[in-house]
């Protein structure tokens, strides 16, 4: 991670019968192999919600996240009429069309890292767990 890139955060609710699965399939064999194509993109991730507001009725949301070199790079690869873009969406329109019958979208947000600090395990020391009712703000 570095301080400028551009973040992309898409929240997902799935569908009532629908599995988790069938996102993290479409997201292994469907996103990551053209994402990794793109100018500009550094990671594709897809993560369950396990703790929060909602866990442990029945919501069951993702989040899909995609990391940028910058903002500029994700509106150069967007507003872009290239032949690899067009292409791109020819290529993940039946993986965007199973998505969407399993996941219904619920949040969009666009960020952009402006502290980044990254630890080594053994700079790491051992930290007691919080206090019960005192929640980490990270």
């Amino acid at each position: 991670m570095a301080t400028g890139e551009y973040w992309t955060m898409n929240f997902w609710q799935m569908r009532s019968g629908q599995r988790g699965s069938v996102l993290e399939e479409l997201t292994r064999n469907g996103i990551i192999p053209q994402y990794g194509k793109v100018p500009g993109v550094l990671s594709v991730k897809l993560l369950r919600i396990v703790e929060g507001d909602g866990v442990g009725t029945d919501i069951d949301q993702y989040i899909a996240l995609t990391l940028y070199e910058s903002r500029e790079a994700y509106n150069r690869w967007w507003t872009s009429e290239s032949r690899q873009r067009i292409e791109m969406g020819q290529r993940l329109q039946g993986t965007m069309d199973t998505w969407l019958k399993v996941a219904t979208q619920v949040r969009v947000h666009r960020s952009i890292v402006t502290v980044d600090e990254e630890f080594k395990q053994e700079e790491v020391s051992e930290l007691p767990p919080p206090k019960p009712g005192n929640s980490p703000i990270f």
